[in-house]
């Protein structure tokens, strides 16, 4: 009988208008390129902006008994109102279930087709993704009820739109606490970002899903009381239930909100060319091997040709967990478009990616000076100049808007300075910059590379 209900409820109800409606609203808005778990991500934060719909499509769903008038008929009736009443709010359920995971099923074909990264650290949280819906259906399910008028859906839906689109959602991840970082607990409410090229790698902590669950499960748990009980104690159930779902969900959160994401080991695992000079990029940028694969080995090249002790191999890093500089590999960490192909060099300074794979002659910055003093502008420089050197050509113009960037005055000034040095001595000081790069010494880096000796 209760399966029979059921199909009824899904056919008659507005589970349809559910599914309809929430379809469009739930679809992901990342670049597929990039990754499931960004896709993902971006998915989780297009889902608040459901949430409106949600609530709007619940609320009219509850008023049907009132806009029928059966409400005082079926309130003589013995069987227990929450028997009468939970086949239809499964029926929404199941029907915002269905407009998600078909967008999710999209979001995965998506990902496939742009050759992107089909993370399964993406499916925890696609499922919490889905837990978050049954809070906008539960309550909108217990506005109805409690105030079924005509004019309720359409106010609740723009009400709550009003407070997600203009609301102060920068206070998710940009409120600090006394620390300095924003606490843990805003994860109850704030969204999962994915702005960035590192969020390419990261996945989100097991404690992070679990206390958003418990947490979300015990708002759908309220809305669900206030909508089925009839009992006077049900509104004070209800807290009851949000009251213990923060105090288990707070305490299991990380401290931080930055705690909430975690390196994905898959993501960044090595896809290297086929034949030597090898060139590596992580697995969640493998659609880039192509575009790195010949600058790469063009700068490799050019190391060779010019110093002693070249490296033998590019590698992709990662922001959030950079290796130490080794001699034999270059290090770098590029900017994928949604499409997931090499969209440029990270730095805006330099014109292509062969200027960046060669800063510093092919090594990674390992820079004390804070961005913005005098010391970072010349250690920045002598960086460029090396590049320079590398590829005979005059360093290229910095933006005139940033003051942090040694002018076009500055870095031309260097470049010859270095170039009237004899050819032997130009080569001995690049080395000399490099050897200085790999160990991080100490030490002007632009006196090291054009000052007397």
């Amino acid at each position: 009988m209760t399966g029979r209900i059921l199909r009824v409820e899904l056919w008659r109800s507005n589970a349809r208008w559910m599914a309809l409606l929430l379809l469009p609203a739930v679809i992901g808005v990342g670049e597929a390129g990039r990754g499931l778990t960004v896709l993902a991500l971006d998915q989780r934060q297009a889902l608040f902006g459901a949430f409106p719909l949600a609530m709007g499509v619940a609320a009219w769903h509850a008023r049907r008994d009132r806009r029928s008038g059966v409400e005082e008929l079926l309130a003589t009736m013995p069987r227990p109102r929450w028997q009468r009443v939970l086949p239809g709010a499964v029926a929404l359920v199941i029907g915002a279930f269905a407009a998600f995971l078909l967008t999710c099923l999209v979001n995965v074909a998506l990902v496939a087709n742009a050759g992107g990264y089909l993370s399964t650290a993406s499916l925890p949280i696609v499922a919490v993704g889905a837990v978050a819906l049954l809070a906008p259906v539960a309550f909108g399910l217990a506005v109805g009820r409690w105030l079924p008028f005509m004019l309720v859906p359409p106010v609740l839906i723009l009400y709550m739109a009003m407070n997600l689109f203009f609301g102060d959602t920068e206070a998710y991840t940009e409120g600090p606490d006394a620390s300095g970082e924003p606490p843990g607990w805003l994860l109850l409410w704030g969204t999962l970002q994915s702005v960035g090229t590192e969020f390419d790698f990261a996945a989100i902590t097991a404690r992070t899903h679990l206390g958003q669950a418990l947490w979300l499960v015990a708002l759908a748990a309220a809305g669900i009381i206030l909508y089925a009980t009839t009992r006077p104690g049900g509104r004070a159930a209800a807290v009851a239930v949000v009251a213990v779902g923060a105090a288990v969900a707070v305490p299991v959160l990380p401290d931080r909100y930055a705690e909430a994401y975690a390196l994905d080991p898959g993501a960044t695992a090595p896809v290297c060319t086929p034949r030597p000079p090898r060139v590596c990029v992580t697995r969640a940028h493998r659609a880039a091997l192509p575009d790195l694969s010949g600058p790469g080995r063009e700068a490799l090249a050019i190391l060779a040709a010019k110093l002693p002790d070249p490296p033998t191999s590019v590698t992709e890093i990662s922001y959030a967990d950079p290796p130490a500089p080794r001699a034999d590999t270059v290090h770098i960490a590029l900017w994928v478009g949604g499409d997931g192909r090499l969209r440029g060099p990270v730095l805006g300074i330099v014109p292509d990616i062969r200027w960046e794979l060669l800063l510093g002659a092919g090594t990674p910055s390992c820079a004390d000076p804070p961005p913005g003093t005098p010391e970072r502008r010349r250690y920045d420089l002598a960086r460029l100049v090396a590049a320079a050197w590398l590829l005979d050509q005059d360093p290229p113009p910095a933006d005139p808007g940033d003051p942090a960037l040694a002018s076009r005055t500055e870095s031309l000034a260097a470049y010859q300075a270095l170039r009237r040095l004899p050819p032997d001595q130009q080569r001995t000081r690049v080395a000399q910059l490099r050897r200085a790069e790999l160990a991080c010494d100490s030490g002007d880096r632009l006196d090291l590379l054009t000052g007397p000796r």
